[in-house]
């Protein structure tokens, strides 16, 4: 079953660009780009999947510390793919496939670790996304989550903090 977002403004070309833009920006990225390299544990030959990519805004970083092995960047969200393919400064190690989370074009066992970040709140059936990964991943691999998660509000301070974050993540989303 192929998970379409039809309505998704990831798939809007302008929409996409913008959202590079704003990414290009963002010191929270830069510093959670630094946390994920070192979360990652690369020696260098590691073959890394990076779950919607996106424009590979953290998939470049990522390959530009991996000497021997890449980083494979899939996304279904063409327009997505597409301001990536079009960034001047390529990354020899930062491939891109289309492709859907749910249903992983991989074998099992392929990939040294793998990473989504600020993505699998977009998913409707993440439960299904991290099995998949799961699948792909070589035993002992690792998976590493980066996303706006918080607990759920216990109070009016609670309350506000999480429509504060909310609203950071729609000016970059």
């Amino acid at each position: 079953m192929k998970h379409e977002h039809p309505k998704s403004p990831f798939h809007d070309h302008e929409h996409a660009v913008e959202f590079d833009r704003r990414a290009a920006k963002s010191g929270i990225r830069a510093e959670l780009e630094k946390k994920l390299i070192d979360m990652l544990a690369l020696k260098g030959e590691e073959l890394v999947l990076d779950l919607a990519t996106g424009t590979g805004r953290f998939a470049r970083p990522v390959a530009e510390h991996i000497t021997g092995g890449r980083v494979i960047g899939i996304d279904q969200a063409l327009a997505m793919l597409r301001v990536g393919h079009e960034h001047e400064d390529t990354v020899p190690g930062y491939r891109q496939v289309a492709g859907e989370a749910e249903a992983l074009p991989f074998k099992g066992d392929t990939f040294d670790r793998a990473f989504v970040s600020f993505s699998l709140h977009h998913f409707g059936r993440p439960a299904l996304v991290a099995r998949e990964i799961l699948r792909v991943l070589k035993s002992g691999g690792q998976f590493v989550i980066l996303d706006p998660v918080l607990d759920a509000p216990r109070d009016s301070l609670d309350r506000r903090l999480e429509e504060r974050v909310n609203q950071v993540f729609r000016r970059t989303d």
